[in-house]
């Protein structure tokens, strides 16, 4: 295969840029106007990626007056920037439910209506293990008293949820380096609670029992 049908892309399945096969391509031209040759230009290319084979939707759309800088990039399935973590499926279903819809709107670059589903999730972790209380304070301060958070975490957590609460309300969009941190954060919170207690039970249910019985001399 020659090299101008190859091209590096992003693989969400090898989560890198891997080269990736031009398969299949398909252009449309409109003209605009015949006289001054303007016209909009869509470029459809089917990439499949050499190392496992998942293939991708890439349109590029044009005008003859632009820049290579002016194209419109678009491509299916976006790039994931967030990978799910290996214990999602410890959660309780309606987690594993909203916090699959958190991934896919950060992919989507949805990024106000991930951070506002932040707050749900925590939200619902929180009425799930201490009862639905006023306000997202008092829940924080009983999770801390029944000891499902450390005191420690209170200011990080609380952080989460008022930026979730300014995207829900005054349209808020963090920026990348602040959904890192909310999303980190909500994870570290997720794990402790119910994927830390999961591996402590398999990890002890491992480990061979200590044999008491002295042995005769």
């Amino acid at each position: 295969m020659s090299d101008d049908k190859l091209s590096k892309q992003y693989c969400n399945s090898c989560s890198r840029m891997t080269k990736h096969a031009v398969v299949h391509e398909h252009i449309v031209t409109e003209v605009i106007d015949c006289e001054s040759d303007y016209c909009w230009q869509k470029i459809y290319s089917v990439y499949k990626c050499l190392g496992c084979e998942e293939h991708i939707l890439s349109l590029c759309e044009s005008f003859s007056d632009w820049d290579e800088h002016g194209m419109n990039r678009k491509r299916f399935p976006a790039t994931k920037n967030y990978n799910e973590p290996n214990w999602v499926y410890q959660l309780p279903r309606e987690l594993q439910k909203i916090i699959k819809e958190v991934y896919t709107a950060l992919q989507y670059d949805c990024y106000t209506l991930a951070c506002s589903g932040l707050r749900t999730i925590l939200d619902c972790v929180f009425t799930g293990k201490v009862g639905d209380l006023r306000t997202f304070e008092m829940k924080v301060d009983n999770m801390i008293q029944e000891g499902y958070i450390a005191g420690n975490q209170k200011e990080p957590i609380m952080a989460v949820i008022d930026a979730g609460s300014a995207s829900a309300h005054r349209s808020f969009t963090p920026e990348y380096h602040l959904r890192q941190r909310a999303v980190r954060i909500t994870e570290n919170l997720l794990e402790s609670i119910y994927a830390h207690p999961h591996d402590q039970r398999v990890l002890k249910e491992s480990i061979p029992q200590r044999n008491t019985n002295k042995e005769a001399v």
